[in-house]
């Protein structure tokens, strides 16, 4: 019989770090702020650097998937 102990587990899911770089032409995201959906629906905007007419952002997905909200700068 295979036993796991749920500390061991939880420590093993606390150490894995899956961050992924995104990167889309600047056209994409010129004009909207990008939000990180929180679990609680609340939003925390992403740090976007951009040059060479791409822009990127990092997302952690250790936790699960992500959602970004796109919201539309008024001009």
């Amino acid at each position: 019989t295979l036993m796991r102990s749920s500390a061991a587990s939880d420590v093993y899911k606390r150490q894995v770090d899956i961050t992924l770089n995104v990167v889309v032409n600047t056209d994409v995201v010129t004009g909207y702020r990008l939000m990180l959906v929180n679990a609680d629906g609340t939003e925390t905007e992403l740090s976007v650097g951009s040059g060479n007419g791409k822009s990127s952002f990092a997302l952690n997905f250790a936790n699960g998937a992500q959602i970004i909200h796109l919201v539309p700068i008024a001009e």
